[in-house]
């Protein structure tokens, strides 16, 4: 039939879903007797009723038509989900989707992310996730503006059971990293994923590994997950203990003085060894012509330098000390910046110009 050529178009040539619905749905409509044989139908095929072509070929067109959701991940992200899709009208998909932007007070072009990020949001009825945002807001005391933020950043959170999910995690988080309801609204802000993060399999390991590799007591791990609560999202092998063995190796670091380097700045881990600490610690060891040694007092007391900006941060700075202090050579803008590596933090415009001038 002329669908099978319309789904072998889209499958092996790669035609734009959307253009094809918004430009062929209106033609098959005028099809009464043709059926509609493609992934998604298969997708949401009822065993209890069969829809006519038309209804059938509507409900999945929400996701692909309205927020450009692709058949590979409705295929992928619903099949779960295909019986509660199926069983609900199309219009009551749509009513739903409008129903969660009003209530968040979403742009279209916001809620078309959230859908694509989980279309299984709208396997679900208003009144469900409105208990979860409820929940939500009331639990971490949540303002309207920050709670729209979390469920962007990670809308998975409506799919999870307040009794099975939210609230023993939150109860773990805020007991095992000793924080008050501050502390854990700004861990969940920051990282509302790690409420999807298996509590033994993910969370404690990683906890205890950087208790022990860092020597760190409950109260001290708790303070940096709340500084970086990024760091919950990252793999021990992959980044966490590279990172660290990097530091070591490269600067010379004893255990004491990595967890020094990483207390005072726990977004390290979070930085690119080769694409952006690397770089920043050989431009300025080679601009300041200092070695490891002197580039490890450097780090030490501001590790905050290996994410710095080279073009739009460092090399203004240290031009513009070299030249109203005038420096003749790079030993002595060294000497400077070895004493005082903050001065590398501070704003020229509203921070060194204005105290230089008193």
């Amino acid at each position: 039939t002329t669908m099978r050529i319309v789904c072998i178009l889209v499958v092996t040539l790669g035609v734009n879903i959307s253009s094809f619905s918004a430009a062929f749905l209106p033609y098959y409509k005028c099809l009464p007797n043709e059926s509609i044989p493609s992934s998604s139908s298969t997708l949401f095929a009822s065993p209890k009723k069969k829809s006519t072509a038309e209804e059938e070929d509507l409900k999945p067109h929400i996701f692909i038509d309205r927020f450009g959701c692709t058949l590979e991940r409705l295929e992928r992200m619903l099949p779960e989900h295909h019986q509660y899709i199926n069983e609900t009208e199309y219009y009551e998909l749509e009513a739903r989707a409008n129903w969660l932007r009003q209530r968040l007070d979403l742009n279209e072009k916001e809620m078309t992310k959230l859908v694509q990020k989980f279309p299984v949001i709208l396997s679900k009825k208003p009144e469900t996730h409105l208990k979860k945002l409820e929940y939500l807001q009331s639990r971490l005391k949540m303002s309207d503006a920050k709670l729209r933020s979390v469920i962007k950043k990670a809308p998975s959170l409506l799919g999870y059971s307040i009794d099975d999910n939210l609230e023993p995690k939150l109860k773990y988080l805020q007991s095992r990293l000793q924080l008050n309801d501050n502390k854990l609204r700004s861990v969940i802000e920051k990282k509302p994923q790690v409420l999807g993060y298996s509590i033994e399999d993910n969370i404690e390991p990683k906890l205890c590994y950087l208790q022990e590799r860092l020597h760190l007591n409950e109260s001290q791990v708790g303070k940096l997950i709340s500084k970086s609560p990024p760091i919950l999202g990252l793999s021990m092998d992959a980044s966490l203990e590279p990172k660290i063995a990097w530091l070591q190796e490269r600067l010379n670091l004893t255990d004491t003085q990595v967890s020094k380097v990483i207390w005072k700045a726990p977004p390290i881990f979070t930085y690119s060894i080769s694409n952006k600490m690397e770089r920043n610690l050989d431009w300025l060891q080679q601009r300041l012509q200092i070695s490891n040694a002197r580039a490890q007092k450097i780090i030490i007391r501001l590790p905050h330098i290996l994410a710095f900006s080279i073009e739009h941060k460092m090399e203004p700075t240290l031009k513009w000390l070299q030249h109203r202090l005038l420096l003749e050579n790079s030993s002595d803008l060294a000497t400077i910046v070895e004493k005082v590596p903050t001065l590398l933090s501070c704003n020229i415009e509203t921070n060194l110009e204005p105290t230089l001038d008193f």
